[in-house]
């Protein structure tokens, strides 16, 4: 536990404006402070922070606080992970009570993974530094891409011995749970019990996140990798999202708002060798196509990005993919393609940074200008080629949400594709209306679906409360159908004459259960399970044994679960009429007549399954679509579950029995 005067310190050092500074670009207006909102998307700053408050609120979205609450809100934080990342900051030394094992174990799930990957973190630096072979294989390899001792301090960057398990064994030396290795990717568990760690034999890029903790790692092998992945990664976990990451931005979220552009390069040597040349302002999304979140991440700390890439083929392929959604998201993308044979390492390593950031200004392009080229080059005299990439740009054009900026790009790309501007004006408009109906529908579908989804809640609610009123523990009723199965299973259902149903003639009480049984669920009771579907695949090849064939039965588990419930001198069954609110058990003695009693256990079994299932379904789908209820392909599954549960509860509401039929009216 943190003391209540190391926190009170923190309190009184911390300066709003400095810490969210650290994540967000700040411009001054006045005494006050403005900057893009980072808690809902916003092309207009309405975020405003004022340092003699020490506070900030948004008059967009009406998010306010502390540098204490922005913490732990951005970052999905704690309270204390907040006050240590402060005094961090702050250099302050945080005086705390001795935490025992116990308070230790019992931390928070997230904070502990973090702890786990920075201690992976720092033996994988030690193995670097501190090892011969890391010396000699790893640390030599760094040298020669040119990377100085900062350099590679500055990244933290690490390797992991080639060596079965030697990770696997510190942490679980130092106590850390297997479930959380697991989980983080850092070794894996075989089918023989043994452990192999994951990163084995590969230099160490440590993934941080914006306020620099690690959240995961890639590894690359240093030599051929014909037989094997060149980079690997972590896996996605509860801290890490790669979506949401880009590599180095927790280094060039301050020389980002200073030059008023971001480079976006591939992989994660370019940002070193850049960083290192004095360009720290380029970060990569790692090979994946450019996400929403991270274009909001960029947007925090401008509104200009630079996408710089091989000129080959691929690096235009490349370079292109998420270029319209930055467009979309409000960003200005401008491309840069190197020479062919050079890719932003190579470059700066033979021409230094200053004529990286002066071949950007000078050969750069903005995204619609630079298609309009490609695509001419491309399509050449080919009219058909040439009207379906003039489609493409349009599409590109319509993504701008700027009418000045949509205006000037129409004109350029008319001179370029030798096409009348006020054609490529009516077309863009025409796909912008387009978008614009669609996303009308979208609304009004999502209102529809949200209005049902509810409803359908709602009524799940309902048949859990009145199917509550009139069931039995699952278990208790997987017993008592076994137990019927087992003691009375090949005896005729009905045999007394005065009924007159010729119907039931000849059919025997297994016969009747599995021809009238409709509901398949998951049994909770594993022995239960095993006799259900033992009876019913003797009675599927035409088999039906008495009670006694049971009683002997080689399957021991089989015949005692028989000899401990059945009854061996008076036939007897649960009233389950007498079994309602208070859930007591009541054996009866009956006559040769069991088609009601069986009818009613049949009906306590869909009962007793339609609540738990009910319930499931609430939990589940709350988790999964959330407060967000946006109509989408995971919407429309869950959607349908949801129906199908009313429709079984619908069913067994018109085929039960008298007292259930007075009870849900």
């Amino acid at each position: 536990m943190i003391k209540n005067s190391s926190i009170q310190q923190v309190m009184d050092t911390m300066r709003v404006d400095e810490v969210l500074g650290d994540f967000l670009n700040l411009k001054r207006r006045g005494t006050n402070l403005l900057a893009n909102c980072p808690f809902h998307d916003e092309k207009t700053p309405s975020f405003t922070i004022s340092p003699t408050k020490g506070i900030y609120k948004c008059f967009g979205c009406g998010k306010s606080g502390n540098s204490v609450t922005f913490l732990m809100e951005h970052e999905n934080i704690s309270y204390i992970e907040a006050i240590r990342h402060l005094a961090k900051k702050y250099n302050i030394t945080l005086e705390e009570t001795e935490a025992s094992g116990e308070e230790i174990q019992k931390s928070q799930e997230r904070e502990s993974l973090f702890i786990l990957n920075e201690y992976a973190n720092k033996y994988f630096q030690a193995n670097l530094h501190d090892t011969e072979i890391g010396k000699t294989l790893a640390l030599s390899y760094f040298k020669e891409r040119g990377f100085s001792e900062k350099t590679i301090r500055d990244f933290q960057l690490g390797y992991c011995l080639d060596m079965r398990d030697e990770l696997y064994k510190n942490l679980k030396r130092d106590g850390f749970k297997e479930d959380y290795i697991v989980k983080l990717g850092l070794a894996k568990k075989y089918e023989d019990e043994s452990w192999r760690d994951f990163f084995r034999g590969r230099i160490i890029f440590p993934i941080h996140n914006l306020s620099g903790k690690v959240i995961g790692f890639g590894g690359r092998v240093m030599g051929n990798a014909d037989k094997t992945a060149k980079y690997i990664n972590s896996p996605e976990s509860e801290i890490y999202h790669k979506s949401h990451v880009l590599y180095g931005m927790h280094l060039a979220k301050r020389a980002i708002p200073k030059e008023n552009y971001c480079i976006l390069v591939e992989g994660y040597t370019d940002v070193i060798s850049l960083y290192q040349a004095g360009v720290e302002n380029a970060v990569a999304s790692s090979g994946t196509a450019l996400t929403i979140e991270q274009l909001k991440l960029i947007r925090r700390f401008t509104e200009n990005l630079h996408i710089l890439y091989d000129g080959d083929k691929a690096g235009i392929k490349a370079a292109l993919r998420g270029t319209d959604l930055a467009l979309e998201s409000g960003l200005n993308v401008n491309l840069t393609l190197l020479k062919e044979g050079h890719d932003p390492d190579s470059f700066v390593r033979e021409f230094g940074g200053e004529a990286l950031k002066e071949y950007i200004q000078k050969q750069s392009s903005d995204i619609v200008t630079f298609k309009a080229k490609l695509y001419r080059e491309e399509a050449g005299q080919d009219p058909l080629k040439r009207a379906e990439l003039t489609k493409d740009i349009i599409h590109t054009i319509s993504l701008v949400p700027d009418n000045i900026k949509r205006s000037f790009y129409i004109k350029e790309c008319a001179i370029l594709m030798g096409i009348e501007e006020e054609l490529l004006s009516r077309e863009s408009q025409r796909v912008i209306n387009q978008r614009r109906k669609k996303q009308q529908m979208d609304s009004s579908r999502n209102e529809e679906f949200a209005a049902e989804y509810t409803s359908n809640l709602e009524e799940i609610e309902q048949s859990i409360e009145q199917l509550s009123e009139y069931s039995s523990n699952l278990i208790t009723v997987e017993k008592e159908l076994c137990k019927i199965l087992l003691e009375h299973g090949n005896k005729p259902i009905e045999t007394n004459q005065e009924l007159d149903n010729p119907f039931f003639d000849d059919v025997t009480v297994v016969q009747y259960i599995f021809t009238r049984y409709i509901v398949n669920f998951e049994f909770e009771s594993e022995i239960c399970k095993k006799i259900f579907y033992h009876i019913k695949e003797n009675y599927e090849e035409g088999k039906s044994y008495p009670l006694v064939h049971y009683l002997h039965h080689t399957d021991a588990e089989i015949s005692s679960f028989a000899i401990a419930n059945c009854q061996q001198d008076a036939e007897s069954l649960m009233d389950w009429n007498k079994n309602k609110k208070n859930k007591n058990l009541k054996i009866k003695q009956y006559g040769e007549n069991y088609r009601i009693e069986v009818d009613q256990i049949l009906q306590q079994v869909k009962i007793a399954y339609l609540e738990k299932l009910g319930k499931q379904i609430m939990t589940i789908t709350r988790q999964a679509i959330g407060e967000n209820l946006e109509y989408n392909e995971d919407a429309k599954k869950y959607l349908l579950v949801q129906l199908e549960y009313l429709e079984l509860f619908k069913e067994l509401r018109e085929n039960s029995n008298y007292v259930f039929r007075k009870l849900i009216k």
